[in-house]
């Protein structure tokens, strides 16, 4: 869900009466994983792919393994970036948890929020609003400029 959603449902719930409920913040767009590498792989000019099922089985036998060796991989590069680029504080994480790997769906219904008379201004992810949430953290030097 983009930022500006989540920031106006917050405050729509403030002003609500509702008190009793929980309430999932998602977009409309039904998002998937490749969707989400789709989009992101066009903004940062990465190749991102999901591996194939075999790959996946393989890996999900040793999983504490490849967790490991992602973010040993991973997090070295991250942390020198923000030294690199003199960043001493971002709020974005690239560590990966052995739950993001594992076999498991995960689908989030918004419908409750939709209820209470929220509605949202960005429906699902695209290219354009993912840049422009990557520009702003460029701009509060939470990324370096040189990345994008």
């Amino acid at each position: 869900m983009h930022i500006h959603g989540v920031c106006r449902a917050i405050a729509f719930l403030i002003t609500s009466k509702e008190t009793k409920n929980l309430f999932n913040l998602v977009d409309d767009g039904d998002t998937t994983q490749a969707r989400y590498y789709s989009v992101l792989s066009k903004v940062i000019g990465v190749n991102i792919e999901c591996v194939g099922s075999f790959k996946s089985h393989f890996a999900s036998l040793m999983m504490d393994s490849v967790v490991s060796k992602m973010n040993d991989r991973h997090l070295r590069t991250w942390f020198d970036i923000l030294q690199q680029y003199q960043i001493t504080d971002s709020p974005l994480n690239v560590r990966v948890y052995r739950e993001m790997c594992e076999n498991t769906n995960l689908q989030v219904n918004g419908s409750l929020l939709k209820s209470q008379g929220f509605q949202l201004q960005h429906k699902w992810m695209s290219v354009q609003l993912l840049d422009e949430v990557l520009k702003s953290h460029i701009e509060e030097e939470y990324l370096p400029k040189k990345l994008l």
